[in-house]
């Protein structure tokens, strides 16, 4: 009975070891997110951006529903006209407000649409909650950022990831 105690002793310790090492190395990841996430938010805050770009990391058929197969990798001919015109301005609430420009998404023609946005962090990558092209919720991975532009990205078809970058406007 001693024996299996002392078993049960070295294997519960030897697990503990084991989940504690693996918990440094998550949280350290982790960590490195959460400071880019942070960094990200306070790059973004309070300053107003527009889309200049939407395109695929490698060449896809966008649209599988037209009869024409397409092998493309710039895709701004399918971004919907209103939000071209848009500009989007980041709040330290999570609040985006998005100033409609002349064209205006269908059935809401109010001049500023008031959205909520995150920034966090999942296993070691920051994400954006963001929106999809109809302004409905939509989850983006970040992909890099600066004082004058950020990327965002998405699985796409075919294995693809559609990127999508926004210029800060200056003011």
């Amino acid at each position: 009975m001693k024996q299996s105690y002392n078993l049960l002793t070295v294997l519960s310790v030897t697990s503990c070891v084991t989940i504690i090492s693996c918990n440094k190395s998550i949280s350290a990841e982790d960590k490195a997110a959460q400071e880019q996430a942070n960094a990200f938010q306070a790059s973004i805050l309070n300053h107003t951006y527009h889309l200049v770009s939407y395109y695929s990391d490698k060449p896809i058929d966008y649209n599988p529903y037209d009869n024409v197969v397409k092998s493309e990798t710039d895709l701004n001919i399918y971004v919907l006209p209103y939000l071209w015109d848009d500009q989007y301005v980041y709040g330290a609430d999570g609040n985006l407000q998005i100033v409609q420009g002349d064209n205006k998404i269908p059935g809401n023609s109010a001049p500023i649409i008031n959205f909520n946005y995150k920034i966090g962090v999942k296993t070691g990558t920051v994400f954006f909650d963001y929106f999809d092209y109809y302004y409905k919720p939509m989850e983006y991975s970040l992909t890099t950022f600066n004082d004058s532009l950020f990327i965002i990205n998405v699985p796409g078809p075919q294995g693809s990831r559609l990127f999508s970058k926004f210029l800060r406007i200056q003011k």
